[in-house]
């Protein structure tokens, strides 16, 4: 599904607003969302950092995954920063957000694919462990409980 989010900076209400489309049918754009934020909110939480300030965008109607904040993030402090600027358009499309979770799963499978480096992982003291062994018996460190019977 692609997206798109509008930034729109309302300099005679003194709001930031934010809407976001979705296409829901082929080449047609529905408005999904519509927030509006104080410009005092917005700018105390640029100052704060990027981190800061997605979680001021974020609401429980317009909550984008974190790849999409970062960037529509990123565009609120270069429209605040730049004043002959007062809207700006953002598209995204899942198969980019499908792409990064695909590279991490990669990342994953390539750590299991070498034992030798999960074996290094395991070791103590320069012996590995012995999976049959159990380790609260060599320390001694256990408690026995018996049975009632």
């Amino acid at each position: 599904m692609r997206q798109k989010y509008e930034l729109v900076k309302n300099d005679q209400d003194q709001v930031l607003i934010i809407k976001e489309f979705a296409e829901l049918d082929k080449e047609l754009m529905s408005l999904m969302c519509e927030e509006t934020y104080p410009f005092e909110i917005i700018s105390s939480a640029i100052s704060r950092g990027k981190e800061p300030l997605i979680r001021a965008l974020r609401t429980k109607n317009l909550y984008p995954p974190s790849i999409y904040a970062d960037k529509i993030a990123a565009s609120v402090m270069a429209l605040f920063s730049d004043q002959s600027q007062d809207a700006l358009a953002l598209f995204f499309d899942d198969t980019e957000l499908l792409t990064v979770e695909r590279r991490s799963a990669e990342i994953l499978d390539d750590t299991r694919k070498d034992p030798e480096d999960v074996d290094a992982l395991l070791e103590d003291s320069g012996e590995l462990l012995d999976p049959d062994e159990d380790p609260m018996e060599k320390s001694g460190d256990f408690i026995q409980i018996e049975d009632e019977d």
